[in-house]
């Protein structure tokens, strides 16, 4: 870890984390431990041997698209009329992932629905049996606004022990009800087997990092703003010259740094749980730069703290191999309300040592809204 930014920034290395088409059905064998390689999409493909993962069938219809940021899998529906199709989504997290309630009313802050208390929840929530094991599902239906169709979400997670996978379908209400029957046939087709290698590719020509923001593929059709005024959020005042780009569904805040013909990527995200633990993420975003893991006895090595603000931040600054292209990630993330806030910026080596005194400076303006 740099010397320069205990000295220069007073902040803390941060931890790492944060972050089918066709006639016939498409099949894939994920690895069980993909939670913890899912920010690197070709981690996802192993080869045969490895561990038990789980296997599914996509519907043909069903387009493919490229893995990135924290998806396993990810599909594009057919639309209605030749509209704008649904969004299909495989996550999966170390740990728990979250309680139900949270991660309900997560769901719901998407579709700008109030949240839901404890005694709601049986309501919500139902159940499917699928040769993998027990799944709850939730069906949410939004509320139409500004001129807009009524968005939809179908979801559906399985617990196992140390992960939980969530299947998710978002789109227009009409889109998701023309899928539903289909969603609950892959469901259905989600068994335990053997991994295999087989997963969307990396869109050709992207880099590891540019591909890893954080951020789930944005839904051919508007996405909803995550930040709905939840008072559990936090808030933040970003320093001059970071251009702030819109919210996506996982960010809750985005920008852009650009200066001398380079431009960095700032993320803030947010998710349930603590996301797989410090090493997983340590090590996940460390891959991100082609930095080799590190075990658990040197994580403290690599991560240092910085408290602001009743916060507690973990730190890391982690820079890949010299060269032309080098890439560097400085990051923090804090525990807050029983999930995982990431702030993350990733770019160009020279212009993130740039920002450095800045990221630290940010940093300590996050505060409970």
């Amino acid at each position: 870890m740099s010397d320069r930014f205990r000295n220069n920034a007073g902040a803390c290395l941060v931890l790492a984390l944060a972050g089918c088409s066709g006639k016939d059905i498409t099949s894939y064998r994920v690895p069980k431990d993909a939670g913890a390689a899912a920010s690197a999409p070709s981690a996802v493909a192993t080869a045969p041997g490895a561990q038990p993962g789980l296997h599914w069938d996509a519907p043909a219809p069903w387009q493919p698209q490229a893995a990135s940021g924290l998806r396993v899998a990810s599909y594009l529906t057919p639309g209605k009329a030749g509209g704008a199709g649904a969004d299909v989504s495989v996550v999966t997290f170390g740990g728990a992932g979250g309680d139900t309630l949270a991660n309900i009313n997560r769901w719901r802050g998407q579709l700008k629905l109030a949240p839901i208390s404890a005694e709601q929840l049986p309501a919500e929530v139902s159940a499917l049996e699928a040769p993998a094991g027990h799944f709850s599902v939730a069906d949410i239906r939004g509320e139409p606004a500004d001129g807009r169709a009524a968005a939809r979400i179908l979801g559906a997670w399985l617990e196992e022990p140390g992960q939980v996978w969530f299947f998710k379908m978002m789109g227009p209400e009409d889109v998701v009800e023309s899928q539903k029957e289909a969603f609950f046939q892959f469901i259905r087709s989600v068994s335990q087997g053997a991994a295999a290698a087989g997963t969307a590719p990396a869109e050709p020509g992207a880099s590891r990092v540019a591909a890893n923001t954080n951020d789930l593929p944005r839904a051919n059709f508007a996405v909803v703003p995550t930040d709905q005024g939840d008072a559990r959020t936090l808030k933040w005042q970003a320093p001059d010259g970071w251009k702030p780009k819109p919210a996506t569904a996982i960010r809750k805040g985005s920008f852009t740094i650009a200066r001398g013909g380079q431009e960095a990527d700032m993320s803030i995200t947010a998710f349930p749980g603590d996301v797989g633990g410090l090493s997983a993420n340590v090590n996940r975003w460390r891959g991100q730069v082609d930095l080799a893991p590190v075990d658990d006895s040197a994580i403290g090595t690599v991560t240092e703290s910085l408290d602001a603000n009743g916060l507690h931040f973990t730190l890391v600054d982690f820079a890949g191999p010299e060269g032309s292209g080098q890439q560097r990630i400085l990051a923090a993330f804090t525990p807050w309300q029983g999930g995982t806030w990431f702030f993350k910026l990733t770019g160009p080596a020279a212009l993130v040592e740039e920002e450095r005194p800045a990221f630290a400076a940010f940093l300590k303006t996050v505060q409970p809204k």
